[in-house]
């Protein structure tokens, strides 16, 4: 279970950068920041 939950996390992270980073870069930076 532990392992699946990682993954997920690890995979929802790859998604919110993708999308970040395909409608505005610098938005990216500031989801970092915060």
């Amino acid at each position: 279970m532990v392992v699946n939950d990682n993954a997920f996390i690890r995979d929802e992270r790859v998604v919110l950068r993708f999308i970040a980073s395909k409608l505005a870069p610098t938005g990216l930076r500031a989801a970092l920041c915060e």
